[in-house]
């Protein structure tokens, strides 16, 4: 209480988040963990927010911006037409011209509308890094980054190139703090050996998930759900989908949810072959986060099957549902709970996730909801937007005494 009354004393810091990853018109999910990050910290600091994607429009204009409020957030989004792209060899060259040009473009704008911030809360090291270092250099203004991105992570297929890691390390360095939302995502970055000054933040969950009481079942079989990118590299969509095959063998009182929103054909297509399309697993497609919420406080327990995560924030909106979850040892939330949440086997065990499934199924209302959702309380907007409101006040504790 003394920390919120002292806060309300002190004027506000403005804090400008620039981000890598972003929703925006072409692309509504991406990056939407950082949208949740800029309304938890907006609750004590003066946010506005700086975003450049590219779009695909049919308009002759190289930049458009569209400035909104968003909960009384300025947003500034700058698309880049790609149209002005299209110049055989010189491509790249001209993507990455454009880019810079633009965010600062857009920084200009914001200064002159809102005014200058006192610091950068950059999100996702590539391709932000050189804009950060850049605007941070002309303005005269310390930064902070935060990192989400798997591509660090042992099990991710994606390689991070020379010139990508060159420019990460050199933004780490000259960051003031680097924020992770997981000590295994810490590790994975150091050992490819990016340094400097780590802090751990986790991400938010909505407080629309913080309901353990159920909506109500249609049905008295016990339902598994599961959420994701639908990316079967990272989250083994085939392998869930081989297990179900297997359990419906020998019993036939459960059910699977898949929501996602990427394509789900081939694992539709897999789901028929195994004669498991309707009988047993449903495919929903994308939703909204209010529809997520009521789809969870429906079941009976979350389902992941990863090959490798940074954090896996739907686990911590499961929790906070009062879902016990099953889910693999392959980074972030499932590497820190205990089995008095779930149960948390290897990756790539099909044979331990049929065990754990057909556990679950006898076992998940054995589960205490109330200390599922208490557990998940660490993830609320006010804790974590008050974790980097310390560390804004820190940044700039350090700025005054120079």
């Amino acid at each position: 209480m003394l920390i919120i009354i002292q806060m309300m004393n002190q004027q506000k810091l403005r804090i400008l988040f620039i981000s890598s990853w972003f929703p925006n018109k072409e692309q509504a999910l991406l990056g939407n963990f950082v949208e949740k990050h800029l309304h938890a910290v907006s609750k004590y600091s003066n946010c506005m927010l700086l975003h450049v994607a590219f779009s695909n429009s049919s308009e002759n204009s190289r930049y458009h911006i569209e400035f909104t409020e968003v909960n009384q957030i300025p947003y500034l989004l700058v698309y880049i037409n790609r149209k002005s792209l299209s110049i055989p060899f010189i491509g790249n060259i001209l993507k990455f011209c454009f880019y810079t040009i633009a965010y600062l473009k857009g920084y200009k704008y914001l200064v002159k509308k809102i005014g200058k911030p006192d610091l950068i809360h950059a999100n996702v090291f590539y391709p932000g890094s050189f804009i950060t270092l850049l605007i941070s250099k002309l303005y005269s203004l310390p930064y902070l980054f935060t990192e989400h991105w798997t591509a660090y992570m042992p099990d991710d297929p994606h390689e991070i190139s020379f010139f990508q890691k060159f420019l990460i390390r050199i933004a780490a360095r000259k960051a003031k703090f680097i924020t992770v939302v997981s000590e295994d995502l810490q590790k994975a970055m150091m050992n490819a050996g990016i340094f400097g000054n780590y802090v751990i933040v986790p991400n938010v969950v909505d407080k629309i998930f913080y309901n353990p009481e159920k909506n109500g079942k249609n049905t008295d079989k016990t339902s598994f759900i599961h959420i994701s990118s639908l990316d079967d590299k990272q989250k083994n969509i085939s392998g869930i989908i081989n297990t179900v095959h297997q359990l419906s063998l020998f019993r036939n009182d459960f059910e699977l949810i898949i929501i996602g929103d990427g394509n789900a054909d081939s694992h539709i297509e897999m789901a028929k072959t195994l004669n498991v399309y309707n009988s047993f697993i449903q495919f929903e497609g994308t939703k909204t986060t209010d529809e997520i919420a009521t789809y969870l406080q429906k079941s009976d327990c979350l389902l992941m099957f990863s090959n490798f995560e940074s954090f896996s924030v739907v686990i911590a909106e499961a929790l906070a549902s009062g879902l016990a979850v099953i889910a693999t040892k392959a980074g972030g939330l499932a590497n820190e709970l205990s089995n008095e949440y779930g149960i948390f086997i290897d990756a790539n065990d099909d044979e331990a996730l049929l065990k754990a499934m057909n556990n679950m199924i006898d076992n998940h209302k054995n589960y205490n909801k109330k200390q599922l959702t208490e557990y998940a309380l660490r993830f609320s907007e006010e804790k974590v937007g008050l974790a980097f409101h310390t560390i804004y006040q820190k940044i700039t504790e350090q700025n005054s005494d120079k």
